[in-house]
């Protein structure tokens, strides 16, 4: 399955239906860019540019997750349509394929790779912070 693509992008929804969130959890969007580094993220069906194109964006890949109650879900694309008409945070990360592929795998985790500087953040951190225990609950971003 090749990382950020339309099928990859179901498949975690599919486990992001899963886990119900408590009522109290704060909406938050967490958008991922990911910057093709011509390095090579062992799958071989997208060896022309590296990386799924998950849009026209010369061979990078933008995605992002919801959290809003009752559940979570994930998205190509940048959020700014999903959240232009809610009253809903949005925390930008922005890293190169490898960093990507390694926290997508579950070989790094998020807070690593900022510590390490392969993941920048863009928005409030704190939000992130006090997000941890549901992202830790959905699985996403390497935080377990």
């Amino acid at each position: 399955m090749e990382l950020f693509s339309p099928v990859w992008v179901h498949h975690l929804n599919e486990c992001l239906a899963k886990h119900a969130l408590d009522d109290d959890v704060e909406p938050l969007v967490i958008e991922h860019h990911v910057i093709n580094d011509g390095i090579d993220d062992g799958n071989d069906a997208d060896d022309d540019d590296n990386i799924n194109n998950a849009g026209d964006n010369g061979g990078d890949a933008i995605w992002h997750v919801r959290i809003e109650p009752p559940l979570a879900t994930a998205s190509i694309g940048q959020a700014d349509d999903d959240i232009s008409n809610n009253d809903i945070s949005k925390v930008a990360l922005h890293s190169d394929l490898t960093t990507a592929t390694a926290i997508a795998q579950g070989e790094l985790s998020a807070q690593k790779a900022f510590l390490e500087g392969t993941l920048r953040l863009e928005g409030d951190v704190s939000l992130l912070i006090a997000a941890r225990e549901t992202l830790e609950k959905l699985g996403v971003f390497g935080t377990t």
